[in-house]
């Protein structure tokens, strides 16, 4: 299995319209870049002021964890902001690993994400160039997060460039001229490994990945209580079967199967996790599986870091492709991942080898143009049931050998 964007490249015409659209931002960049100084590395040890602009979900603001710790620990004088989602504070203000966060839905999110908070665009902008940041860290690499890293960056703007396979009209639609020092990507390259190239690029040499989520006591003790109310058994495993995304959600009956496999073989407790959505789905499973006074529901019973310190206490979780998957990882808890062929990069980082997707072999995906959810859909659904229940006999038996 191949990735490619080529076909994805705009065509000569939009990128046309979109040079002398752009024109004036290209000129600006070129005006700020042009007397920068050479010594990258000098002016990161002095830099004081540092924002992270990761505004996509919760799971990937886990992968930014340990460029958040890299920097912290590079920097621990200087002031670290966060540009995110709103549903990301919760996961990142416990943590103490920034000092301020900021909140901003993408331009493209769905209207009913967006709150009067995250509204005024202008005035946020604004108030992050006024903080002059030395240096901002685009994890993107996106057309809307360079132009956005590019405006607040007082000094430096560092941004992936991922996956262009040399394509020249690729390069010019994502604006790389507003970069100050871009890093070359590869698409099969971990999103944890991507943001720690950025860091590396401007520290100059190697740093260790610290892929951990340290879960604060407070948090593991709320979970505990939430954990109580649903009368659990101390030996359980999680299941979460629901994606926001139709594409990446595999059969329920099909997790029925393994909820029932995990009870009738390894006296596990069910929990089914999912969102407040998702609770006539998540009924619908347990009212489906052959014991199930075993299942318990929890839609959105835990907040995101109670999540990962139930998940850590876990047997295993067995999950799509949502946050749940990396949250567990970074926590220890064996995990199992049902993806789909083309989010296959997007492995839980420390199991790489236990995501599962369908067979693909020799396939090539542009990952610019995919196929109609309808498509997609089945094509998750070719993974079979028993591909999945010996995977998980397979990770349970390494997970007892590792203990």
């Amino acid at each position: 299995m191949t990735f490619r964007r080529s076909a994805g490249s705009p065509s000569w015409h939009l990128l046309a319209r979109d040079s002398l659209r752009y024109l004036p931002l290209r000129i600006w960049a070129w005006l700020r870049y042009r007397n920068r100084s050479t010594d990258v590395f000098e002016e990161f040890r002095q830099a004081d002021r540092v924002l992270f602009v990761r505004m996509q979900g919760i799971g990937d603001v886990v992968w930014m964890l340990p460029a958040l710790r890299a920097v912290r620990r590079l920097l621990p004088a200087a002031r670290i902001d966060a540009l995110v989602r709103p549903c990301s504070r919760s996961l990142l203000e416990p943590l103490g690993l920034v000092d301020h966060i900021f909140e901003m839905e993408p331009r493209n999110a769905p209207a009913a994400t967006r709150s009067d908070q995250t509204s005024s665009y202008a005035s946020l902008m604004q108030r992050l160039r006024s903080n002059h940041y030395d240096f901002v860290f685009d994890l993107h690499g996106q057309r809307e997060t360079r132009r956005i890293s590019f405006y607040v960056s007082g000094r430096r703007m560092v941004s992936a460039l991922v996956g262009t396979n040399g394509c020249y009209r690729y390069h010019k639609s994502v604006l790389t001229e507003l970069a100050s020092d871009l890093v070359p990507l590869e698409d099969e390259d971990h999103p944890v490994d991507r943001s720690m190239r950025l860091i590396e690029k401007v520290h100059g040499g190697p740093l260790g990945v610290d892929y951990v989520l340290d879960v604060p006591a407070a948090k593991i003790a709320s979970a505990q209580l939430s954990f109580q109310r649903l009368g659990l058994s101390k030996k359980y495993a999680i299941v979460h079967p629901v994606s926001t995304e139709a594409s990446r959600n595999w059969p329920l009956a099909r997790f029925a199967a393994v909820a029932d496999h995990l009870i009738e073989n390894y006296n596990l407790d069910i929990l089914l996790t999912g969102s407040s959505r998702d609770t006539e789905l998540l009924q619908e499973l347990s009212a489906s599986v052959a014991n199930a006074r075993r299942c318990r529901i929890a839609a959105e019973t835990f907040d995101i870091l109670e999540l990962a310190a139930v998940c850590k206490q876990a047997a295993i979780v067995v999950a799509v492709d949502t946050c749940i998957v990396h949250l567990a990882d970074a926590v220890g808890c064996p995990v199992l991942g049902i993806f789909t062929p083309w989010n296959l990069m997007h492995y839980p980082y420390k199991q790489k080898e236990w995501a599962l997707a369908p067979e693909c072999e020799g396939e090539q995906f542009d990952l610019d143009v995919i196929p109609a959810d309808e498509h997609l859909v089945h094509r998750i659904s070719s993974l079979a049931t028993s591909t999945v229940i010996s995977a998980i006999d397979e990770r349970l038996a390494a997970a007892l050998v590792g203990a």
